[in-house]
C-alpha cells in the first residue's frame, strides 16, 4: 500500500470515530432533555434534610446489685435476697445493666471484690453508676464496711481480711470519672457482731463525706438500725422500687419520696439519709413526658386564652419578690407589711409576713407571742405558722429546744438559698451525734435533709430557688 492510501484510510477512521462519539454525545443529550421534561410535569415530594431527625442515644445506665442472707457465723437475713432481686428487676425495667446480669446473692468476699472491680470497669465509658447492698453492715471508727456471708470477725484485726470497706465502692467509682454515681447501703441493721466484746464495731453506719457526682443513700440515719419489716421486703426496698418507677421524678426528689413513705411505714422509727456532691445536670430514673408530649404540652399553653396567658405574664418574677421583702423583712410597721402583702399575695414570703403581722398584733395587744423572748419575731413566727389557721405544730413547739429555733431562724433570717441550708446543717450536725439521738434531731435531721435536696436541685436547675424555698417553709409548717 503507498504511503497516499494509507493516510486516507487513517483520516477516513478517525472520522467514523468521531461520528459515533459526536452520536453518542447526542443521545445522552436527547435523554436527559426527555427525563427532564417527563418530570417537571410531577413535582417531586420535598425530602426532609437528614439532619433535621437525629437518632440521640439514651445515657448508659450500670448497677452492681448485692444482697446476702445466709450468713455462717453470724445471724442470717431473711429478707435481702428478697429486697436484691426487687431492686435488681426494677432497676432492669429502667433501662440499667447488671454486672453480671444478675444480682450478686450470698457472695463471699472474693465474689464481692470481684463484682465491684467488674462495676469500676463498666463505668469508665461514662456510665451511670449505681451500687445497692442489702446485708450486715457495720462501723468501726467512723470507716463502714459490709459483710460477706463468709466473714468471721473474732477481733479488730480480722476487719481488714474479713470485711469490705465500702470506701472501696466509692474509689473505684471515683477513679471511673463518670459524672454521677448513687450508692445505696441497705445495711443498717443490729451489729452482727456484738456479742463477741467487739466494741470498736457499732451499729448501724457512719456519715460518709459524698465524693464529686455522688449520692449515697442509707437505709436509715446515721448510728440507728432499720428494720426488715413484716413482709416479704424491707420498708426501704419496697419505697426505694416505688420512688423510682414514678415518672418525671428528679433523683433528689426520688430519695425524698423514698424517706418519707419509710417514715411512714415506720411510724418514724426509721428515717432514711441521704448525703450527697453537687451533681451534674439532672438525672430521672423514669422520664417523664417525652419531647414530643413536651412539644403538645408547650402549644397547648400558648394557645391558652389571652387572659391566662396576660395573667402569667404579667406575674410578678422571684427577685422582685425578694427584693420587696428585703426592703419590709425589719419592719415593725404593719402597714408596710401589708403592702408586701398586697403586692405579693402569693409571694415567697406571704406566710412569713402574715405571721409577722400577726406577732405584731399579739405583741400591741399584750398577748404572748409564738415564741416568747425571740430577738427575732419573724423567725419564731415563721416556725410556728400564722396561727387562727390551724397550721400544724411547728418544730419550736414540737422539739421545745433552742436548738431547733436556731434552725428555724436560718431559714428566715438568710436571704441566700446556700447559706439557709449551711446554716441548717451546721445546727444540726454541732447538736445531734450518733451516741446522742434524740426527737429533736429526728426533727432538724428532717429539716437538713430538706434543705440540702431543694439546694441541690436548685443547682442541678430542676427546680427554681423560689420553689426550694417554699418547700423549706412547707417542713418548717410540717415537721412530720
Amino acid at each position: 500500500m503507498s504511503a497516499t492510501a494509507f493516510w486516507r484510510a487513517r483520516r477516513a477512521l478517525l472520522v467514523t470515530i468521531g461520528a459515533v462519539i459526536l452520536a453518542a454525545l447526542a443521545f445522552v443529550a436527547v435523554d436527559k432533555l426527555w427525563i427532564a421534561k417527563r418530570f417537571a410535569s410531577s413535582p417531586t415530594p420535598p425530602v426532609a434534610p437528614a439532619t433535621v431527625e437525629r437518632a440521640v442515644p439514651a445515657e448508659a445506665r450500670l448497677a452492681l446489685v448485692i444482697g446476702n442472707g445466709a450468713y455462717r457465723h453470724v445471724s442470717p437475713l431473711s429478707n435481702p435476697l428478697n429486697d436484691a432481686r426487687l431492686v435488681a428487676d426494677t432497676l432492669v425495667s429502667l433501662g440499667f445493666k447488671l454486672v453480671g446480669d444478675e444480682p450478686v446473692l450470698d457472695s463471699d468476699r472474693p465474689a464481692m471484690e470481684r463484682a465491684i472491680r467488674a462495676f469500676g470497669k463498666g463505668l469508665r465509658g461514662g456510665a451511670v453508676g449505681l451500687f445497692y447492698y442489702a446485708g450486715h453492715g457495720v462501723q468501726m471508727e467512723g470507716a463502714n464496711y459490709l459483710v460477706p456471708v463468709t466473714a468471721d470477725v473474732e477481733g479488730a484485726a480480722d476487719v481488714k481480711y474479713e470485711l469490705i470497706s465500702v470506701d472501696y465502692v466509692l474509689d473505684e467509682m471515683k477513679n471511673a470519672g463518670n459524672r454521677l454515681n448513687i450508692v445505696v447501703l441497705d445495711a443498717c441493721r443490729n451489729n452482727p457482731f456484738g456479742g463477741r466484746g467487739l466494741r470498736t464495731l457499732t451499729r448501724g453506719l457512719a456519715v460518709m463525706e459524698a465524693p464529686a457526682g455522688t449520692i449515697i443513700s442509707y437505709a436509715t440515719q446515721p448510728g440507728n438500725t432499720a428494720t426488715d419489716g413484716t413482709g416479704k421486703n424491707s420498708p426501704f426496698s419496697t419505697a426505694l422500687t416505688t420512688a423510682m418507677k414514678k415518672p418525671g421524678l428528679g433523683v433528689f426528689e426520688t430519695f425524698n419520696e423514698v424517706g418519707l413513705a419509710v417514715e411512714a411505714a415506720t411510724g418514724g422509727q426509721q428515717q432514711p439519709w441521704v448525703a450527697s456532691s453537687p451533681i451534674e445536670g439532672s438525672f430521672q430514673f423514669r422520664a417523664g413526658l417525652n419531647a414530643s408530649a413536651a412539644q403538645q404540652a408547650e402549644a397547648a399553653t400558648a394557645s391558652a386564652p389571652p387572659a391566662a396567658a396576660g395573667a402569667a405574664a404579667a406575674g410578678p418574677s422571684a427577685a422582685e419578690d425578694r427584693a420587696f421583702w428585703e426592703s419590709v423583712r425589719d419592719s415593725k410597721s404593719s402597714a408596710e407589711l401589708k403592702a408586701y402583702l398586697k403586692e405579693f399575695p402569693h409571694g415567697i414570703y406571704a406566710d412569713l409576713t402574715k405571721a409577722r403581722l400577726a406577732s405584731l398584733k399579739a405583741a400591741a395587744s399584750g398577748a404572748p407571742t409564738a415564741a416568747a423572748g425571740s430577738a427575732v419575731p419573724v423567725t419564731t413566727a415563721a416556725a410556728s405558722g400564722a396561727p387562727s389557721t390551724g397550721s400544724p405544730k411547728s418544730l419550736v413547739t414540737q422539739a421545745g429546744a433552742p436548738d431547733v429555733e436556731d434552725a428555724a431562724k436560718c431559714i428566715s433570717e438568710n436571704a441566700d438559698l446556700s447559706m439557709k441550708v449551711t446554716c441548717v446543717h451546721n445546727v444540726f450536725t454541732s447538736s445531734c451525734k450518733p451516741d446522742k439521738w434524740s426527737e429533736r434531731c429526728r426533727v432538724l435531721s428532717g429539716l437538713d435533709v430538706t434543705a440540702r435536696f431543694a439546694l441541690d436541685e436548685v443547682r442541678s436547675r430542676q427546680i427554681s430557688e423560689a420553689d426550694a424555698n417554699r418547700r423549706l417553709l412547707d417542713r418548717l409548717r410540717n415537721p412530720e
